[in-house]
């Protein structure tokens, strides 16, 4: 996962899925908590002075999907030599229903 240090220094610990977004990390991980059960914002990162982003915009946004870590990462857009915003989330639901309103309807979730 990332975080700002209190020297402002980005740090990495562990192994964990990191969603690119060029700004809308923070309205996308809000987005997703509110899709699915069991999950939560957590710390919220912004770029300070003298780095690639705007001062005191989002950089990074920790969050808790169904019990699993996600970062959303504002890493600018998709350009020569970057691989683009991917992202992926797998969706295991017992009845074929529940999928269906995930896929076809979200928006009767929140």
């Amino acid at each position: 996962m990332v975080a700002i240090n209190d020297e402002g220094v980005v740090e990495m610990s562990g192994i964990g899925t990191c969603l690119w977004f060029d700004r809308e990390a923070e309205e996308a991980a809000n987005f997703y908590v509110k899709l699915f059960p069991y999950s939560h914002i957590g710390e919220v990162n912004r770029y300070p002075e003298g780095t690639m982003g705007e001062p005191g915009s989002v950089l990074t946004v920790s969050f808790v999907l169904d019990g699993r870590n996600f970062t959303a990462w504002n890493g600018g857009p998709a350009g020569e030599g970057r691989t683009g915003q991917t992202g992926q989330m797998g969706l295991a639901c017992r009845r074929f229903s529940f999928w269906q309103t995930y896929l076809c309807h979200p928006q009767q979730l929140l």
